[in-house]
């Protein structure tokens, strides 16, 4: 450090460096979230510090913070505690639409929280159910359901099935 005043000698000090940190007041996202596929673990898993007004991480902190998604459905990530004021984030899977944008929100108890960059699941995930898009409708016992959608059960199948007998019949 240097010191000047008009009309004296300028000083300057020997080389010195703060020893210690302040008291912990962010959260702030030094490794930010990638997602591969929807349903999948992270890509690159987020890292979270906890530091000081100034930007230095309070080393001492022993911090939980908890994360959130911004849609989607984010689950199982474990390492939420901070080491030596670093929250180093595993195993978090996130599930979500191809295309759309999501981030993460770290928040702890008395610090400012953060918020990641803009993330979006690359590909889709492994199908693990089946789902109606049509509910069947309520009939008679034994009765072929009618199906609008050209299924072989009934309605537009039954039709083109009807229309493929009289096409082959001499």
């Amino acid at each position: 450090m240097s010191a000047s005043a008009t009309g004296l000698t300028g000083a300057t000090s020997t080389n010195f460096s703060p020893s210690t940190y302040g008291t912990a007041t962010k959260l702030v996202f030094t490794t930010q979230p990638a997602s591969g596929a929807s349903g999948a673990v992270l890509s690159t898993q987020p890292v979270v510090k906890v530091e000081d007004s100034a930007g230095n991480v309070v080393a001492s902190a022993s911090t939980t913070i908890t994360l959130i998604a911004s849609g989607g459905t984010l689950a199982a990530c474990t390492g939420l505690t901070a080491t030596s004021g670093v929250v180093n984030v595993a195993n978090c899977t996130f599930a979500g639409l191809v295309g759309t944008s999501y981030t993460l929100s770290a928040s702890a108890t008395g610090l400012t929280g953060a918020t990641s960059t803009n993330f979006s699941p690359s590909t889709y995930g492994t199908a693990t159910k089946l789902v109606f898009t049509t509910q069947p409708a309520s009939g008679a016992s034994g009765a072929v359901f009618d199906d609008p959608a050209g299924g072989e059960g009934g309605g537009l199948g039954r039709q083109r099935r009807r229309e493929r007998l009289d096409h082959d019949s001499p």
